[in-house]
Order: structure tokens, then C-alpha cells, then sequence
């Protein structure tokens, strides 16, 4: 009957079931990695390194009147059910003589393979840098350090080979055994794969896990070689709440950091007041990310005050306390910092800066009724990244001035009035950047905070040439504009920079000659300039410009203030080069020699051999640069 085979093979079934040996506890495949418990990530720690550079300042040369010039406004799988089975009656089983059992043959097992185990941390200490490498099999590596309270330090995972897209994580273990993650970092910056966590700050002392791995980790599919470096951070002083902490701003020392430790949400006041001289405060925050969060200047006409900020994320800022232009400024003083709890308020005068990307246009206004006299944009590059930035007024009487900084606010360049489009607008066209990091655009007015024109503008961030694909590395010279300028042969002067002759009051033509000073940015650790050029090739011909004299000398002159100089290149003056078109000069040797001196200053002449007497303003109008070519 059927229904009795069935049951004879159900008892077959049962009896090799319980002969059969008890299967394997089943392996895990892959690498194993320990459970971690973890806060939040917070964004990565960052704070830029500040340089101070020594200039020599003096007295802003007087400025008289300003010869016309010819330029115009640009317009502007659903699961099924299974039946239940209906039980049916259970027969009768008739004894029947029980078979020999045969022997079960033992089932083969399948070998199951072994886990590759990630290796064991590897010991970095402060200063290090490791090479390493990611694979299919190896996901991540772990490295440990011991670190000290409030410690300051940068971590940065960069690929060597294949195709490796770094990302670097800290973490530290706390009282139980856990591993807590403080801070993880994926690119360093935009367009930049490898892994940076710049100038991080040690909550506590003990031990610090640095794990390297890569983008997703065990999800990811990238692979290949990489170096890990754990280098110190900058170490600043730290600002607690209520407490007042002084200082001083010279020209010497034109910016002083501090760092907070704050929360997300938490609302603070950060007041930075004269105590002498005649300082006129100027207040910068940094965010944990090192991008520039928020500045002040002249809250209440004299005194920086950062009222009722709210913070945007916890971790550690930078205060930057410096003055009104900053490296450029003329003022000194000492100061007092204080850092208070608040409540949220808006403040006019703090500018929040704003984000913009590559290939993005951003609006403004500037100037009118209750509103500062400058916007804030920041952005992320890689050194090596061409960009072009423009600075286009759209309404009133707007004449732009356009500044780019680093986020520890040291300028790089300015421009303002466009030569190219010969108009009031402002560009900074085909700027190398000197390095990875945050970048600060300041959108303002000519003659910045004691300028009157006001109105819209719109600001356009252009990448005219991705690091990668451009092999120049440089540094710009700060153009110290207190200290250059036109100077005229009937001893008057412009704050432009024109060579040529121009028309005195009787109508008479009178030569102008170029006064430029320039102060030399430290070299990077280990680096030595490969070359220096002077780029004048924007420039711009008024009357008949190039055409009315014969080439134009460059002379590099032994220092002088602008008010004690003339038209009359010292007698220790050494000529360069003699050019007639807009161009570049190879200045090379001038700047090796600064460097290898210690002189940060270099002054340059430019001069046309006497004037065109034509009774007509005959000069070109130049927006120089120094150039420090370095090593890729």
C-alpha cells in the first residue's frame, strides 16, 4: 500500500539521520573586524596653518588726483503563502522484522576557506609617515599612537598606485573597551580623493587608532598603494568661556589664533576689544572644517564683535584676531579677547560666509542700508587647480573690488578694475593655487570700508584647469599696497600702477613711473624656488600706449618707502629686462637671492625712457603678480 511504503521510508530516513555525525559549526568568511560602538561623526577638525610674515610697513603714499581713465560698465519579492497540511489518521504499524542496516558513507565536507585577517595595528609616532597598501584581501590597516591632552594633530592618506580612493578614520578607546570613532575624512578637498584630517585636537591622553582604508571600506573595490603620515597640528592657545585673554597686533605679528571648543547649536559672543593704540580690531572664526564661518569688523564703529552666533557643528574653531586689512592694515595695538555664552541674535555687521562651487554664480549686495561693505565666499581647492573669479556690479553705482585668501585670512591676490573687459568689475583670471584647503573670496567695494559706492553684483567661480591635469605648482608675493604705486614726476602719485606720462594741471604731460613692493611667502618645509617670473601680462594701453615709447625697464631697486622716492632709479639699481608688450619677466635670480639673504622684501621699477609730448595721457595700467615657481 502506499501508505505504508511512505511510512517504511520515513523510518529509513529517521534511522541514517540519527547515524549521521553532527554537522560543523559554519566559518566566517573575510576578515574579521572588531564591534565598534560610535558617536556621531563629526565633520573633520580642521584649522588652517597660520604663517606670519615679517613686512615693513610704512605710511600710505598720499594719493592725488587720479588720471581719467577710458573704462566702461559691462551690462550688466512578496513572499507566497505556504498551505497548511490537513493531518489524516495515523495507521496502524504491523511489526516487521528490522534490516540490517549498511553502512553510511561519510559525505565529503567543503573545505571552507580562510579568512584573511587584517594584520595587527602598526605603531606611528608623531612625525612618521608609512607606506601601506589596500587589496581585495585587505581591506583596511589600523595604526596606533599615544597622545597627549589637547594635542593638536594632522592625518593624511594619500594614494601612491592603482586606484585607490583613500579614507582615514580616528578613533580612541574609552573606559570600557570600546572603540569610539572622533573623526573620519574621505577627500581632502573638492576633487581631491586623498584622505585629510588637518589639525585635529586630542579630547584626552592615551592611546589612538588610526584606521586607513577606503572608500565604503569592505564594500569598496578601489585598491592600491598609499603613504600614511601623522604630523603635529598647529598648537593654539585655548579660549575657555568668560575668560578674558590679551594680546597685541603689530606689523610684525598681524594675526593672533586662539581656539574654541564648541558645540552644535550652542550660542556664543565673541568680542574682540582695543585696550591700546590705535588698533582697529577685526574678528575672523574658522568652523571645525577649516572653511572661514563667520567675521566682523566694527561693531560698534570701533571694537570686532561677534554677536549671538549659533554654531553650526561641534568641534574645535579658530578665532583669528587680526585688524582691519589685516597683513595690510596700519594699525596696532593691544587687545583683549573674550568668548561668552549668547543668545541667537542677528548682527548686522557679522558676515556669514556662503559656499560656492566650481561653475557657480552667487548674488550679493553691498553698501546699502545696513549692510557691510563686504560679502564672504568660500570655496575647496587643490594646489595646482586654475580658477578665474569674477566680480560683476548689476546694479547702482557698484566699483568692485575682488580679494582671495587663504582661510587664516593671508592674502593671495586682489584685483580692481578688470583689464581684460576694461570696465569697473573686478576678475582674478587664471590663478594657480598655491595649495590644498579652504579658500575665502572677499566680494567688496574700491576703498573697501571708507569707499561709497554701492549696489548688487553677481560672483562667478570658474575651474579653467583641474590640478591634475596642470603640472605648475607656485606661490604669489603679497603686493604690499601701502607701499606701491605710480609714481610722478612732479611728485604726485597714484595708488594705480601705470608707466607712460600723464597731464598735469596746466595740461602739461609729466612722466609716471611704477613703484611695485612685494613680500615673499615662506617656502614650503624642504622646498627651494625653481624659477620667478614678474607677470605683467594684464595690462591695458591708454593714449598711445605701447606704441609712443620705447621698451619698457624693469629695474629691481633697493628698498625704499613710496613718499621718499622719485622718478630716478637709485644708483644701486639693477636693470632686469626691457620689454614692449604685455609679458612676464624671468626674475629668478632676484628672488633666489631674497630668499637665500633673508630679505622678504623686493621692490621693483618699471619705467619708459622719458614722455611723449603730445598734450595727451599716453601710459599702460598694470595688474602685476610675483610668481614663485616651485617643484612639483
Amino acid at each position: 500500500m502506499r501508505v505504508r511504503s511512505r511510512l517504511v521510508i520515513s523510518l529509513v530516513l529517521l534511522l541514517l539521520a540519527a547515524c549521521a555525525p553532527a554537522p560543523a559549526t559554519p566559518t566566517l568568511r573575510g576578515p574579521l573586524v572588531p564591534l565598534r560602538s560610535g558617536s556621531p561623526t563629526p565633520n573633520a577638525t580642521a584649522v588652517a596653518a597660520a604663517t606670519q610674515v615679517a613686512i615693513s610697513m610704512t605710511e600710505t603714499a598720499a594719493v592725488t588726483d587720479t588720471p581719467t581713465l577710458t573704462l566702461t560698465r559691462t551690462p550688466t519579492n512578496t513572499p507566497t503563502n505556504t498551505p497548511t497540511q490537513t493531518p489524516s489518521n495515523t495507521p496502524t504499524l504491523t511489526p516487521t522484522q528490522t534490516p540490517t542496516p549498511s553502512a553510511t558513507p561519510t559525505a565529503s565536507a567543503t573545505p571552507t576557506p580562510t579568512p584573511t585577517l587584517p594584520p595587527a595595528r602598526i605603531s606611528i609616532a608623531v612625525g612618521d609617515t608609512l607606506a601601506g597598501e589596500i587589496s581585495p584581501q585587505v581591506y583596511e590597516v589600523e595604526y596606533v599612537f599615544s597622545g597627549q591632552e589637547n594635542q593638536s594633530v594632522t592625518i593624511s592618506m594619500n594614494a601612491t598606485g592603482g586606484d585607490l580612493d583613500p579614507l582615514v578614520i580616528l578613533s580612541r578607546q574609552d573606559a570600557d573597551g570600546n572603540i569610539v570613532k572622533l573623526v573620519e575624512n574621505d577627500d581632502a578637498s573638492e576633487g581631491n580623493l586623498n584622505a585629510l584630517i588637518d589639525n585635529f585636537t586630542l579630547p584626552s591622553t592615551g592611546s589612538y587608532i588610526i584606521t586607513a582604508t577606503r572608500y565604503e571600506r569592505e564594500q569598496g573595490t578601489s585598491t592600491g598603494s598609499f603613504t600614511l603620515s601623522l604630523l603635529p597640528g598647529l598648537a593654539l592657545p585655548l579660549v575657555n568661556l568668560d575668560e578674558v585673554l590679551e594680546g597685541s597686533i603689530d606689523d610684525f605679528s598681524p594675526f593672533v589664533l586662539y581656539r574654541f571648543n564648541g558645540t552644535q547649536d550652542q550660542v556664543i559672543n565673541i568680542a574682540l576689544r582695543r585696550a591700546s593704540g590705535d588698533l582697529n580690531p577685526l574678528l575672523i572664526l574658522l568652523a571645525p572644517d577649516g572653511r572661514e564661518y563667520a567675521r566682523n569688523d566694527d561693531e560698534d564703529g570701533e571694537d570686532a564683535l561677534i554677536n549671538g552666533l549659533r554654531l553650526p557643528a561641534t568641534g574645535a574653531y579658530t578665532i583669528i584676531a587680526t585688524r582691519y586689512q589685516q597683513a595690510l592694515g596700519e594699525t596696532q595695538g593691544d587687545f583683549e579677547l573674550e568668548v561668552s555664552e549668547g543668545r541667537a541674535a542677528d548682527s548686522p555687521l557679522t558676515v556669514l560666509a556662503r559656499e560656492i562651487t566650481y561653475g557657480a554664480t552667487e548674488e550679493g549686495s553691498l553698501g546699502r542700508r545696513n549692510e557691510p561693505y563686504y560679502q564672504i565666499f568660500t570655496f575647496n581647492g587643490r594646489g595646482g587647480d586654475v580658477v578665474t573669479i569674477q566680480l560683476t556690479a548689476t546694479s547702482g553705482d557698484l566699483d568692485t573690488t575682488l580679494i582671495l585668501t587663504t582661510a587664516d585670512g593671508h592674502e593671495v591676490l586682489r584685483n580692481d578694475d578688470d583689464l581684460v573687459t576694461n570696465t569697473f568689475d573686478s576678475a582674478l583670471r587664471d590663478v594657480i593655487l598655491p595649495r590644498d584647503g579652504s579658500y575665502t573670496i572677499i566680494a567688496t567695494r574700491f576703498r573697501e570700508a571708507v569707499g561709497e559706492s554701492r549696489g548688487d553684483f553677481d560672483l562667478e567661480l570658474t575651474l579653467e584647469e583641474s590640478a591634475d591635469d596642470n603640472s605648475t605648482r607656485l606661490l604669489y608675493a603679497l603686493l604690499d599696497t601701502r607701499n606701491s604705486g605710480s609714481r610722478r614726476s612732479d611728485a604726485g602719485g597714484f595708488i594705480n600702477y601705470l608707466a607712460g606720462d600723464v597731464l598735469n594741471d596746466n595740461g602739461r604731460d609729466v612722466e609716471v613711473q611704477v613703484l611695485l613692493t612685494f613680500v615673499l611667502p615662506p617656502l614650503p618645509p624642504g622646498t627651494t624656488p625653481q624659477g620667478a617670473r614678474l607677470n605683467l601680462n594684464y595690462c591695458n594701453e591708454v593714449g598711445d600706449g605701447w606704441r609712443g615709447f620705447d621698451d619698457l625697464t624693469v629695474y629691481v631697486d633697493p628698498y625704499r618707502n613710496f613718499d621718499n622716492t622719485d622718478t630716478d632709479p637709485t644708483a644701486r639699481a639693477q636693470e632686469i629686462d626691457a620689454i614692449g608688450d604685455c609679458e612676464s619677466l624671468d626674475i629668478s635670480r632676484e628672488v633666489t637671492a631674497s630668499y637665500d639673504e633673508e630679505r622678504p622684501v623686493l621692490q621693483f621699477r618699471l619705467a619708459f625712457d622719458g614722455v611723449q609730448r603730445n598734450n595727451q595721457q599716453d601710459y599702460v595700467l598694470f595688474d602685476p603678480r610675483l610668481e614663485i615657481v616651485l617643484e612639483n
